[in-house]
């Protein structure tokens, strides 16, 4: 975290903390302002939660494109795992006695994994550090939290017993480990949103948390590929399911959306290689009714008898892998002329819709950082206050006071936490604006990219020319609108414009005076 609005909070806080000298009762909040404090440098940090067998661990490795979390249809671990970017990859196992040991990550499954073998030492493991080199980890780091169905579901009884914890402890870790992080990500099911998905959301967003929020709060539907052949276009269907989702009371108020995802099949296209390659156009080569129908069932497809090309236990692994939607687009693909495994690979990303979500998370998340450390840091000042209000004495009021006041006023003033709150604001409903309103809103905010033209809606290849006309039209045209309708986001919008076109000045500047 450097430079700008981030520096600017650095010292306010500072300050905030400074002016709670004193009050032995205000201690606690002391010690918790200046742990943000020490997080503002840190490299933001998006957990990720959810019910067991809801494709978790599928999505982080699909994600990141490298299998670094342990996967399958069945409970394998409640361990934690840490995963951030460095080099060379390598893997730190922390213990519950506080103790720790090196281990390389093809060793991960050794300490993840539930086995007959090693009950006793994934009962021991506190959480894994991963540190991989996969580029999208330059981001932000991800933490994989425990799957949640440990505190209500009867599937858990196994693994709870095999591992000897019991549902709380299980329950304490998951929400330790998310309450340490700057983000969090919802992993739900494609059915609908069940009632345990909406304890899931109670347990971490209740109204003492402080993620209440859909600005630091999103979510991701899986296993969309499960709804085809029911479904002739299964992210149709999931979007129709996510619309009703988004109805249900109280959801907008803490998730700012719903992104659809085909987990398994982004999953298996990052390990894609060309023996897959040669096995795919050999199915493309069948005729395309038949070859449909047979990827409609599992059974189907890997029967012997149904005379298709491959071994039935390949094509078994094949389905296992890609699932039969995931064949299906695959082998359309070839047929369309894709020819290589890197091509294949960047189209099955693009298809099971990782390449989307993973734009949506850099927009949201990795280039609002900052402003997320921000505004989690006024909101847990905030619930300070309410909590200890009414115990602390005049003067230690004041003081407490003091202190709020700073952090308001910062965030009050400052462009981006108001473009922040702007933000929550239209997720929520509390502001409405029109459609073509609504676009420039977006765009201006950085919800499509931090650029100057894409704060513009312009393309990339606008001349600084282009690019001032623009930024002077729109910030006359909500200058204007101050006086009308709704004041809060014509002022936010017109100060973003002016401040695109001192920058857009200040860049001319130098090209005419290198």
């Amino acid at each position: 975290m450097s430079g700008g609005v981030a520096d600017r909070f650095r010292q306010t806080l500072a300050e905030a903390i400074q002016r709670l000298d004193g009050a032995p009762e205000l201690a606690g909040l002391r010690t918790t302002l200046a742990e943000r404090a020490g997080l503002l440098d840190a490299r933001m940090r998006v957990a990720v939660v959810g019910r067991i067998c809801q494709g978790k661990s599928t999505l982080v490795n699909a994600l990141l494109g490298k299998r670094l979390t342990p996967t399958g249809t069945l409970e394998l671990s409640y361990s934690i795992n840490h995963i951030r970017y460095g080099s060379p990859p390598t893997m730190t196992v922390h213990f519950k006695d506080g103790t720790s040991t090196s281990a390389s990550l093809e060793e991960l499954e050794k300490y993840a994994a539930r086995r007959d073998d090693n009950r006793e030492l994934l009962s021991s493991v506190k959480f894994l550090d991963v540190v991989s080199d996969q580029p999208y980890l330059v981001g932000f780091d991800l933490i994989d939290t425990a799957g949640l169905d440990s505190i209500w579901g009867e599937d858990s009884e196994g693994t709870l017993e095999f591992l000897q914890r019991s549902r709380a402890e299980v329950r304490a870790e998951t929400v330790e480990a998310s309450t340490e992080a700057d983000a969090l990500l919802v992993v739900m099911s494609h059915r609908g949103m069940a009632e345990s998905d909406q304890e899931m959301l109670r347990t971490f967003l209740g109204p003492e948390s402080a993620f209440r929020s859909p600005v630091t709060t999103t979510a991701v539907m899986t296993k969309v590929e499960d709804l085809w052949p029911a479904n002739d276009s299964p992210f149709e269907a999931a979007r129709q399911i996510i619309s009703t989702m988004l109805t249900k009371p109280g959801v907008r108020e803490v998730l700012f959306e719903i992104q659809p995802v085909c987990g398994r099949l982004a999953e298996s296209a990052a390990t894609l290689d060309e023996s897959d390659l040669c096995d795919f156009k050999t199915l493309a080569g069948l005729p395309v009714g038949q070859l449909e129908t047979a990827l409609r069932g599992a059974d189907m497809f890997c029967r012997p008898d149904r005379g298709l090309p491959l071994a039935p236990g390949r094509r078994k692994q094949l389905y296992d892998r890609y699932t039969g939607y995931g064949l299906l687009i695959a082998t359309r693909l070839l047929r369309d002329g894709v020819d290589s495994v890197t091509e294949l690979r960047e189209l099955l990303d693009r298809h099971s819709g990782l390449e989307e979500l993973r734009t949506r998370l850099t927009n949201h998340f990795t280039h609002r950082a900052d402003l997320l450390k921000i505004r989690i840091t006024a909101e847990l000042l905030h619930q300070a206050d309410h909590r200890l209000r009414r115990h602390l004495s005049d003067p230690d009021k004041h003081r407490l006071d003091a202190s709020a006041a700073l952090i308001g006023a910062f965030v009050g003033e400052e462009l981006g936490p108001r473009e922040l709150d702007l933000l929550q604001r239209v997720v929520t409903g509390a502001t409405k604006p029109g459609e073509r309103d609504l676009d420039d809103l977006l765009n201006a905010i950085g919800e499509h990219g931090r650029a100057a033209h894409q704060r513009l809606g312009l393309p990339n290849t606008a001349s600084l020319t282009e690019l001032r006309d623009r930024a002077v039209e729109l910030s006359d045209r909500w200058r204007l609108r101050t006086e009308l309708g709704d004041r809060h986001t014509a002022r936010v919008l017109h100060d973003r414009y002016q401040n695109l076109i001192q920058h857009i000045d200040a860049a001319r500047h130098h090209l005419e005076n290198p």
